[in-house]
């Protein structure tokens, strides 16, 4: 099991964490991770690398863009995987954001990273997120890394954060 998993990380600080599906394609999700209290923990952007990914794991893969949690079907998988947090960036939130956190701050963090498969002696990235994060979630040991920049803004621009 992967100790980074954000799944987890929520789980052990909330208890059960419920997911609310926002957007979802073959290659985009947004998913709403959610509380026993109502309350929205992360709001997660997905994007999905789905061509290499092995026939043994396509049952996983197909739950997950069904709905389920990333993290949840990683670990039931019994594949190695490994999730990796690249940067962090700093998020103006919306009043919807603001809303669906249930916080009245006007700034939270996000965090960039990548989940890797690893399959016969080989890794594939199968995933890349940016996790908006509730503002009492610490980021405070990820640094910033400018080089991700431009993937943080590609996977940003594909939603509209004002409505979300």
């Amino acid at each position: 099991m992967n100790e980074n998993l954000h799944t987890q990380l929520l789980f052990n600080k909330y208890g059960k964490i419920s997911i609310e599906i926002l957007i979802n394609d073959d290659v985009y999700r947004v998913s709403n991770l959610i509380d026993e209290n109502g309350v929205s923990r992360t709001l997660a952007i997905s994007k999905f690398y789905r061509k290499n990914i092995p026939e043994s794991f396509s049952k996983y893969d197909s739950n997950i863009m069904n709905g389920r949690l990333i993290g949840e079907e990683l670990i039931k998988s019994g594949f190695q995987f490994k999730k990796t947090i690249l940067s962090k960036s700093e998020v103006v939130l919306s009043e919807n954001l603001k809303f669906r956190l249930k916080t009245e701050s006007t700034k939270s963090y996000g965090q960039y990273s990548e989940i890797y498969i690893g399959f016969k002696n080989r890794e594939f990235l199968y995933v890349q997120l940016f996790e908006i994060l509730h503002p009492e979630l610490s980021v405070e040991n990820i640094k910033r890394n400018l080089k991700y920049d431009l993937v943080i803004k590609e996977l940003i621009e594909k939603i509209n954060l004002e409505t979300i």
